[in-house]
């Protein structure tokens, strides 16, 4: 109908609504958008890639039906799940859910990488916060934080998609927490993430 409209045709007049309609894939307000300024995944140091170090991290949320998320956080060697429930996905909410999930860990955080919602938008201030350096994944490309993802697949086991999050009590997410990081992984010659994440880091496995 533009196209008609613009070689002086009268079919738009006809239309329930005449303006002409836009397609928007913003994200946020243009307050969130301003300080959503990312470093791409492609900038990542290639020994996040080879998962060589403990201390690189993935963040995603997982949804239910109700605004109620749970924030995700793994560790890319080892696997190691935090787990922090929050009231909804403003950005300033995960922003304090993070840091309060890794801040007791500051000196095992050297980059997270997370998802291309506007949850994170305040990455920069978690990184200032955590010392690490964020870097943010292609949109439609969630294979890019594969560790997250494959985790988020054992979450849901406890968690299914359009459960009410808001039924679970911060005491039941920490006891899927528990479990998975008490979980043998084959990838871990079935050692536990727990166990990987310790001795990783008793060996001098991370490095400033």
């Amino acid at each position: 109908m533009a196209a008609d409209r613009q070689r002086g045709g009268t079919l738009w007049q006809h239309l329930r609504c005449r303006k002409q309609r836009r397609c928007r894939h913003r994200c946020g307000t243009p307050r969130q958008r301003q300080r959503f300024r990312r470093r791409l995944i492609a900038e990542r140091l290639a020994v996040v890639e080879s998962r060589q170090r403990v201390g690189d991290w993935e963040g995603d949320t997982i949804m239910g039906k109700g605004l109620v998320r749970v924030v995700t956080l793994v560790d890319r060697k080892s696997g190691l799940l935090r787990m922090r429930r929050v009231s909804n996905g403003e950005a300033a909410m995960v922003m304090r859910a993070i840091i309060h999930a890794l801040h007791p860990l500051q000196a095992r955080v050297h980059t997270l990488t997370w998802d291309n919602g506007c949850e994170f938008a305040d990455h920069a201030v978690i990184g200032i916060a955590l010392r690490a350096r964020s870097y943010v994944a292609d949109l439609y490309s969630s294979w890019q934080r594969g560790t997250n993802e494959n985790t988020n697949g054992l979450i849901r086991r406890y968690l299914p998609k359009r459960c009410d999050l808001g039924a679970y009590s911060d005491a039941q997410i920490q006891s899927i927490e528990d479990k998975l990081n008490q979980r043998p992984r084959k990838r871990l010659g079935f050692r536990t993430a727990q166990h990987v994440f310790d001795i990783s880091f008793n060996r001098g496995a991370l490095r400033s």
